[in-house]
This record gives structure tokens, sequence and C-alpha cells, in this order.
């Protein structure tokens, strides 16, 4: 009886993780969506696709910064390459009962810490950019990343 309440209360808490993971990025897109149509960036639409979402935010930094196509496609790249990696390690990689595992997420993870700081020194610099303090860009690039769009978008009108 004591496994079957464990079950339970790990599957629960499994499920509010997973809706608080699916509702911040649907935000994410939300505003991302709102963003790329404010900037007039074409088919916006198709970052609603999950490889693809990639690609417009690298679009969406690119239209603030102009730093040119490189940068976009390097950014994709390294994302894309990212994500891959993980869903390459979670289905056919070690399981996770074995030592080999530890040190692949370990690998990963460290990346993806990496990746996330640099994404958010982007954004960061994007809403100093367009008007923010460094502090408040600093603020809302690492802790509010998700919601850093509704932030821009909000002053991104000489960029449309």
């Amino acid at each position: 009886m004591a496994f079957f309440s464990i079950f339970i209360m790990s599957s629960l808490f499994m499920f509010f993780i997973f809706s608080i993971f699916v509702t911040l990025l649907i935000i994410k897109r939300i505003g991302m969506t709102l963003l790329a149509g404010k900037l007039k960036i074409r088919n916006y639409g198709l970052l609603w696709i999950p490889g693809l979402a990639a690609l417009y935010d690298a679009k969406i930094i690119n239209k603030f910064l102009d730093w040119g196509k490189i940068f976009e496609i390097g950014y994709f790249t390294v994302i894309t390459i990212t994500k891959m990696t993980w869903l390459i390690l979670m289905f056919f990689g070690p399981s996770y009962n074995e030592p080999s595992f530890d040190v692949y997420n370990s690998i990963h993870s460290d990346i993806s810490f990496i990746i996330f700081l640099i994404d958010a020194v982007f954004k960061s610099i994007i809403l100093k950019k367009i008007g923010y303090k460094t502090f408040v860009s600093f603020i809302i690039g690492i802790f509010l990343s998700p919601f850093w769009c509704f932030f821009a978008l909000k002053k991104a009108k000489k960029y449309s």
C-alpha cells in the first residue's frame, strides 16, 4: 500500500511539473508570435513547430542586433544539436541505472546551462538596447526568460 501511495504522489508531482513546463512554453510561444508579428518576420506561424522555434528566436534576436544570417544559422544549429543530443541520449543512450548515464547527463546539463546563460545574455542585450536599464534587463533575461518577448514587445516600435 505504501508503494502505491508513493507512486501516486510521484505521478502527481511529475504531472504538476510537466504542466508548469507546458504552460511556460505556451506563454513563451505566444510572446514570440506577437513579437515576430510586430517585427514583420515572415512566416512566423511556423515557430509553433517544435524544431523551428529556435530559428525564429534567432530571427527575432537578429532583428534587434543585426548580426547577419550566419548568426541565425549558428544559433539555430547550436540549439537544435543540443536538443537532438538530449533526445538521442534519452531514447538510445544508457539506462538510468548505468554509471555512464550520470556522465552523459552531467555533460548535457552543463552544456544546456551554458546555452541558457548565453541566450539570457542575448535577450538582456536586446532589452538594454531598446531602453531598459542594465540591471532590469539582466533580471528579465535570466529570471523571467519566458516572458522577455512581452517586455520587448512593449518597446519595439522602431524595429518594426
